[in-house]
Parts: structure tokens; sequence; C-alpha cells
């Protein structure tokens, strides 16, 4: 089995497309190849809702968001909760680290409130 991992472009608006492998040749320890199968797989690509770091979705980011990013820290997305919390993952990289929370502590210290309300 093959898995690939793909990382969109920001878009501004949802685009589809499709991925195909038009020709492959796969070979097992014993070195006998073959060719697999013509296939292929069509992708939407939609544009993230809401503000990037409000993982609460209160419509604001504050420290309530960085508390939720915190608490989930060293998370990834072999995680069994991901979906719950990948909103914490501000970066895309499939990982709630210490770059999310600079981020969502930035937004904070620059929305003018102590409290990022």
């Amino acid at each position: 089995m093959l898995v690939l991992t793909f990382k969109a472009k920001q878009a501004a608006v949802t685009s589809t497309g499709t991925v195909s492998v038009t020709s492959a040749a796969l070979a097992g320890g014993t070195g006998v190849e073959k060719q697999a199968a013509v296939s292929s797989v069509h992708v939407e690509v939609t544009v993230p809702q809401g503000t990037p770091g409000d993982i609460n979705h209160d419509g604001k980011v504050s420290i309530g968001d960085l508390a939720l990013a915190a608490v989930n820290y060293g998370k990834t997305s072999s995680d069994p909760n991901w979906q719950q919390i990948k909103a914490a993952d501000t970066n895309g990289d499939n990982k709630i680290d210490i770059m999310d929370l600079a981020a969502i502590a930035s937004k904070i210290t620059n929305s003018g409130y102590p409290s990022g309300l």
C-alpha cells in the first residue's frame, strides 16, 4: 500500500481537481515487476471557515483558545480525537506545537486588548 500526503496552497475559493496514477510499476521481495492498475481520485480543497486561532469558535482569539491549544500540546493528526482539536494546528503541519501556541499568543497580544477580547 502506498500513502501520499498533499498539502494545498492557500485558496480564496473552493477548488477541485483530480489526482491520477496513469502508470506505475510495482515489485515485491522477489523483484518480479507488475504494472499497477490505472486509478484516480477526485479532490476538493475548501476555504477554512472562521478565524484562524479561534479554537473554541466564540468569534475571537483569546486566552481560552490558547488554553485549548496548550492542553492539546504535542498531539498530532494520528491522535484519535484529531478532528475535534485540529483547529489548534494553526499552521497546518498536523501537530500542535510551540509554533501554534506562539501564533495564537501573538494574535491575542496584537488584538489591542489584554485578554484578546
